[in-house]
């Protein structure tokens, strides 16, 4: 215990004396500990304990704005060693009503994605799934604001995609990064014996997986506080696609042996909608439509056991209805899958997070320095239930205290969250604010 809380300080010490970097204008280092409300979850073994460091900037650089947001978080264990996001990265230059931007920048095409999730315009964080932080596409971005209308084009070459939740693979044996990383299977049926799993991970060239191509327009008309929109994109999906195969064998143990190589495909993402944003009261839906390739590797080579993506279309209707006060903020949200809601049990499968599901967010600030906000979801066709809620005090100008819960409840064998039931936890954290 006491040489975990030594790494801990010295982690986050190391990040306090980067955020001090004079080239970095403000962010968060941050120390937090969780506490395992299921004790089955302890069987992962993973770190309770881990350091953030969070940095967002504006500077002025060579007549250009540059703007960038980048997060890290260092596990207390060996094993788990370090995770990193960099949501935004790009410089930006605006003329009238044109700007240009070149890097890394989040589309706020679909007002409705970040409530749920939805990680098919803009990547996740993802260093804890019932996070709704964001990353964003790279590339080269236009955007012209007219009196009634709004254009905005970006095409690329270059694609970073989603990296968090992650795992290593060790010896044959895959292990997360963290508590959020759902694994294959370890174990499986072979003539009436359960037998290891044992995993070869072919990686690809690095040029196979960010030398893509992707484009995209979205287009809006403004009357009063209307706005109607419309986008569509061709694109690399957000997170890495796997061919997986495998064959049993006896050797110094019985055993299956299955080797997995990850690979890129695209998808075609379209969408309408209607939102009205009002000094305080502001509400829309949107209807999105998701169609991904069939896509293929032909250098990976199948054995006897074949597992490969299941690629199928996907439309979420979705609709927000929010109000704020200087006080009291509270959103009320909702979500359908109108198309693609078969049940899929392939280990490498996507799987949506929400069918049909309902979501309530609220905050409210009694003092200056003191805060709660709660944010609730349940889905009615799975009885799904996510929960989180956190309590704030600034106790002075560079130091901010938290504590929450987050609770989990997935009955159904086939949700998204199944594997993440064992994650309810109550958490503590430390901020220091630069």
């Amino acid at each position: 215990m006491i040489r975990t809380m030594k790494k801990e300080v010295l982690i986050g010490t190391f990040f306090l004396i980067l955020s001090n970097n004079p080239l970095f204008a403000a962010g968060t280092v941050s120390l937090e500990h969780n506490i395992g409300v299921n004790s089955v979850g302890q069987e992962k073994n993973y770190s309770q304990s881990y350091a953030d460091l969070s940095i967002t900037d504006k500077k002025e650089i060579l007549r250009w704005d540059g703007v960038v947001d980048f997060s890290a978080r260092a596990y207390t264990s060996n094993d788990q060693g370090a995770i990193f996001s960099l949501s935004e990265a790009y410089i930006t230059k605006t003329q009238g009503r044109t700007s240009y931007s070149v890097g890394r920048k989040i589309l706020p095409w679909n007002p409705n994605e970040k409530t749920w999730g939805l990680n098919e315009l803009n990547g996740q964080r993802a260093f804890n799934l019932t996070e709704t932080n964001q990353e964003g596409i790279s590339g080269l971005h236009f955007v012209r604001q007219a009196s009634y209308s709004k254009l905005h084009i970006f095409a690329s070459f270059l694609h970073i995609p989603q990296l968090n939740p992650t795992f290593t693979t060790d010896k044959g044996i895959i292990k997360g990064k963290n508590e959020w990383a759902n694994l294959p299977p370890t174990r499986v049926r072979f003539q009436d014996n359960d037998v290891p799993v044992y995993y070869k991970v072919i990686f690809p060239e690095i040029s196979e997986i960010i030398l893509q191509p992707s484009a995209g327009i979205y287009n809006s008309w403004e009357s009063s506080d209307n706005t109607f929109y419309g986008y569509a994109t061709f694109k690399p999906e957000n997170s890495i696609r796997i061919n997986a195969t495998g064959y049993y064998e006896q050797f110094e143990e019985e055993r299956a042996l299955v080797t997995a190589k990850p690979f890129v495909n695209h998808h075609v993402v379209t969408g309408l909608g209607w939102k009205n944003e009002g000094e305080r009261v502001s509400y829309g839906v949107n209807v999105e439509r998701i169609s991904p390739l069939n896509g293929k590797d032909d250098s990976f080579v199948f054995e006897s056991l074949k597992i490969e993506p299941i690629y199928r279309d996907e439309t979420f209707v979705t609709s927000q209805l929010s109000w704020n006060t200087d006080r009291f903020n509270v959103e009320l949200a909702h979500i359908y899958l109108a198309e693609g809601n078969d049940v899929i049990s392939n280990a490498f499968a996507k799987k949506p997070r929400w069918r049909n599901a309902v979501g309530l967010g609220t905050s409210y600030s009694f003092t200056d320095n003191f805060n709660v906000n709660v944010n609730v979801k349940r889905d009615l066709e799975l009885s799904d239930v996510v929960i989180k809620s956190q309590l704030n005090y600034k106790l002075s100008k560079h130091t901010l205290v938290s504590s929450g819960v987050q609770l989990i409840e997935a009955p159904d064998e086939n949700s998204f969250w199944a594997p993440y039931r064992v994650n309810d936890s109550v958490f503590s954290r430390i901020s220091f604010l630069y």
